[in-house]
């Protein structure tokens, strides 16, 4: 028998904890992120209508197709009036303009870079960094903030945060590298 990924695993996963008794269920973060990336990618094989892919960004990730922002590859921020599929592609309107845009061309998520990475460790040497790192003011509540995962200790938060954006840099270079 095949082993259980997505849906299957995270169902398996609460069924496995509530047997042994457990009042609450819990998952260790990096699980929890893995079981994650398997239930999008079960999503991304569901086809929206026939012959319709669904609607992916340049680095794979489905795309909601409520997405009100998108981002080029320099970082550049596209205001989405619509999103649609048209001759086997998706394109996207940008609002209050005629331009539209490949969806493949584009990224849900700001594309990150080794200057941004350099100016967000330069910033950590400012009074409250940690609460700008993450985007924040010092009026918000710690509980809505990333570094609350680990038990309070936000410079920590910040550490390990930058060095997952620093191998992802790495890995997305010798991607283009590999390509090139």
């Amino acid at each position: 028998m095949a082993d259980k990924t997505g849906v299957a695993r995270l169902r398996q996963a609460i069924e496995n904890q509530r047997d042994a008794g457990e009042a609450c269920f819990t998952l260790p973060i990096g699980e929890a992120a893995a079981i994650c990336d398997e239930c999008e990618d079960e999503l991304a094989t569901l086809l929206w209508a026939k012959d319709v892919p669904t609607p992916k960004d340049s680095d794979g990730v489905l795309v909601p197709l409520d997405a009100t922002e998108l981002y080029t590859d320099e970082g550049e921020m596209v205001r989405v009036d619509s999103i649609c599929h048209g001759g086997r592609l998706w394109h996207v309107k940008r609002m209050h303009s005629d331009k539209t845009y490949r969806l493949d061309s584009l990224h849900l998520r700001r594309p990150d870079s080794w200057e941004g990475l350099e100016a967000d460790i330069e910033s950590l040497s400012h009074k409250e960094s940690v609460c700008r790192y993450f985007g924040h003011g010092n009026d918000i509540s710690c509980d809505v903030c990333p570094a609350e995962d680990i038990d309070k200790y936000c410079p920590a938060a910040v550490a390990r945060d930058i060095l997952h954006r620093a191998k992802a840099l790495v890995e997305r270079d010798m991607k283009e590298a590999s390509r090139g």
